[in-house]
């Protein structure tokens, strides 16, 4: 695959309720994990979930945020990626915390063993739109298992999800049975759903990862009179600002800063995404909290 063609498409079945998206990264994988030692597990992970929130964020109607995100009680603590479209672009960006004494090594580790008793929240967060959240257990081996029950249960679509994630890039595709009309055939559309969930059970990560999305298409559904949209682009982003950063700064206790800028001379704190680093003075701080406080009159 090209390391230029992170991209996503979306397609449809003419004339039937069946709607998916294929999605591919590369670079956009590579610098979500910022350069980051992550073991094969948790690597292979985070790609995954960098996979599930494009394709989650496919059919948003609108401009808005999608963030997939679980607190785990096991050797993962934290899984989060994010997907931000705009326009008809995805910006993603992703992190995970983990126990320093991870022994889950293996990339097939199961999602139960890494974070144990957890939940995953799916946030949606539109511009100028009301956020969204739904919850779903993390009681699947497999991330897509566990969002295949959140749509089933959340939304009532049945959703077929192949996630996929090698040293070469990340990758994945979604299907989704969409309400029929009432004049449709239950049990036609039952067969072609199973027909459809079928083929897709086929594709190989080999295959998803290394060739282009319409020849995919084709191999798995050239049967089936296919809809192709444009490609969306994807690309890493970071939303971190100096702004930003600055109020959190403020969160400190003012004896702790006190003491950091008697000790270094200034506060410095990196971007868990990005690893930028920000750095503020004494001058800096007593900057930002006569901000805050003109901001309060």
């Amino acid at each position: 695959m090209n390391p230029d063609s992170d991209q996503l498409t979306r397609f449809h079945l003419q004339q039937q309720p069946i709607r998916g998206a294929l999605v591919q990264l590369q670079r956009s994988h590579l610098e979500a994990l910022n350069g980051r030692d992550y073991p094969p597990s948790i690597r292979a992970l985070l790609g995954q979930c960098l996979v599930a929130t494009n394709l989650m964020a496919a059919n948003l109607k609108q401009a808005a945020s999608l963030t997939l995100q679980a607190r785990g009680q096991g050797q993962l603590q934290l899984l989060m990626a994010e997907c931000v479209r705009r326009d008809d672009v995805h910006e993603v960006r992703a992190v995970a915390r983990f126990n320093s004494a991870l022994t889950a090594t293996s990339d097939s580790t199961p999602l139960t063993e890494l974070l144990g008793k957890a939940q995953l929240a799916i946030t949606i967060e539109p511009d100028g739109g009301q956020r969204y959240q739904g919850i779903v257990a993390v009681d699947q081996a497999q991330l897509g298992a566990c969002l295949e029950q959140y749509f089933a249960r959340s939304e009532q679509l049945p959703t077929k999800l192949q996630l996929f994630c090698t040293e070469d890039g990340a990758a994945g595709l979604l299907l989704q049975h969409m309400p029929a009309a009432g004049d449709s055939d239950p049990a036609a559309l039952d067969d072609l759903w199973q027909e459809l969930v079928t083929l897709a059970a086929t594709l190989s990560a080999d295959e998803i990862i290394q060739l282009p999305s319409d020849v995919i298409l084709h191999r798995l559904f050239h049967q089936h009179h296919l809809a192709l949209s444009p490609p969306r682009p994807v690309t890493f982003s970071c939303s971190c600002s100096r702004e930003r950063t600055g109020r959190a700064v403020l969160y400190l206790d003012a004896r702790e800063i006190d003491e950091i800028l008697d000790q270094t001379g200034h506060i410095a704190l990196d971007c868990e995404f990005c690893s930028t680093r920000y750095r503020f003075t004494r001058a800096d701080i007593e900057r930002l909290l006569a901000e805050q406080t003109g901001s309060r009159h």
